[in-house]
């Protein structure tokens, strides 16, 4: 009996251990790029996956697409994809910043698109 109940501990341990799952936190990357530049960098991937998604149902063909677009448009800002992952990471911690990016590229995009129906 002593040894059931302290297996069962030891498997309900390691079971609680096992299964916990924490957010690895990510400090400031040396080379991080800055707010305003990577709010451009999202940006352009949104317009271009929302493009690619309207003309492309196909997965094999979007995935190409959006993968070569990708390397366009970092390559246009002068970023690579491991400063751009790097900065993912991080920005991605900082949730309300991310947020933040984002209603303002909706409002921009919200704005482009009234000014050119009127």
């Amino acid at each position: 009996m002593f040894f059931k109940s302290w297996s069962l501990l030891i498997g309900v341990v390691f079971l609680v251990v096992a299964c916990q799952h924490e957010l690895e936190i990510v400090g400031k990357p040396r080379v991080l790029i800055p707010a305003d530049t990577f709010e451009l960098i999202l940006e352009d991937f949104m317009l271009i996956e929302a493009f690619t998604r309207s003309k492309h149902n196909n997965v094999h063909d979007y995935y190409k697409i959006m993968q070569k677009s990708g390397n366009e448009i970092l390559r246009s800002h002068g970023v690579d994809s491991l400063r751009f992952s790097l900065s993912m990471d991080y920005y991605a911690q900082k949730q309300e910043l991310l947020v933040e990016m984002y209603q303002s590229i909706l409002d921009r995009t919200k704005d482009e698109l009234t000014e050119e129906n009127n």
